[in-house]
């Protein structure tokens, strides 16, 4: 690897996007891979550095480690490989990787290894730390569940895909035809989740540990799961509080009465209206709300008039004779 430029080998400048790389990676691996050239040793090699490239300048994590020890001399992916760190203090890898001189200073046979163990995220730095073992990337996915799981709360079964790391080839992708050079495969993963109840929609579930495993031996990613609340046939809710409408006749309107209104939880409560209410008019049942981290809303109900659409003739004259005693428009 100490002579190797994986820039140079997928064919793709060194400011070269993500896109770009995937790309170029991809079109290469296809021309090259071993089923459409058995028996070709040439080919074989070929396509070996080309998953080694990628395997690299394909995780961002790694990419940016190469880039920092790329640009540590000008001549370091040049024709002489590494040998022209001689500027360099490489005093302290000695005894681990073991020196050589050259007519251009001092060069070490093991950086291939030192590469091989920073990008694998489990050998030591140039300064004899141990690699950081990053954590795996977070995912994000989306669960619409019914308005009433929302509010009372909840065990729900989510299905996703999620990135495992290739039991065949450990994630190194070298050859590999189970992850295709990727390092990965797409596993279909049941998770349980719990919802709180008072789960607002939009709101955001972080479920620790159930993201993309870390290449480098770190502690996995995480969820984040978006909530979507189906709406409800009756009630709509707005904060803590929730709505729904009633109808009336026009004489209860008028006159006064009192009726029983249905509550979220299934019961029914009993609600005075007014003489002379108008449709519209929305009347409060306090505390009948959704309850969520010790707080609950209450119920608002919305008045709605229902006026027939057609009458008696009889009724039809009760209806003028009042209209003319209160002088009322007709």
């Amino acid at each position: 690897m100490n002579d190797k430029d994986f820039y140079k080998i997928l064919g793709v400048s060194g400011n070269a996007s993500d896109a770009e790389i995937k790309k170029a990676y991809k079109d290469l691996a296809k021309k090259y891979h071993p089923d459409k050239n058995p028996n070709n040793k040439k080919n074989e090699e070929r396509f070996k550095e080309i998953s080694e490239a990628y395997g690299v300048l394909g995780n961002a994590e790694k990419r940016k480690k190469y880039d920092q020890l790329r640009r540590l001399g000008s001549g370091a992916f040049g024709k002489g490989g590494f040998e022209g760190f001689s500027g360099f203090d490489f005093q302290d890898l000695g005894s681990t990787f073991g020196k050589r001189s050259t007519n251009r200073g001092t060069s070490f046979d093991g950086l291939g290894d030192l590469f091989n163990q920073i990008f694998s995220g489990s050998g030591r730095s140039a300064s004899g730390f141990r690699a950081s073992r990053q954590p795996g990337n977070d995912i994000k996915a989306s669960l619409t569940i019914p308005f009433d799981l929302a509010i009372n709360g909840g065990k729900q079964v989510l299905t996703v895909n999620v990135k495992e790391i290739c039991k065949r080839c450990g994630g190194r992708g070298h050859l590999c035809y189970e992850c295709n050079g990727t390092g990965y495969v797409l596993k279909v993963k049941k998770i349980s989740v719990t919802i709180p109840a008072g789960t607002a929609d939009g709101k955001i579930i972080r479920l620790s540990g159930q993201g993309e495993p870390s290449a480098s031996g770190g502690a996995p990613g995480n969820l984040l799961l978006t909530i979507h609340v189906e709406k409800h046939p009756v009630f709509e809710r707005k904060g803590l509080d929730l709505y729904c409408k009633t109808t009336v006749n026009i004489v209860q309107a008028t006159l006064g009465t009192k009726i029983r209104v249905k509550t979220f939880n299934g019961n029914t409560v009993e609600l005075k209206i007014p003489a002379g209410t108008n449709s519209g008019k929305q009347f409060k049942l306090k505390s009948l709300g959704v309850t969520a981290k010790g707080k609950t809303g209450d119920q608002f109900v919305e008045i709605q008039i229902e006026t027939p659409k057609s009458i008696s003739k009889k009724s039809k004259e009760y209806l003028e004779a009042f209209a003319r005693s209160e002088k009322l428009s007709l």
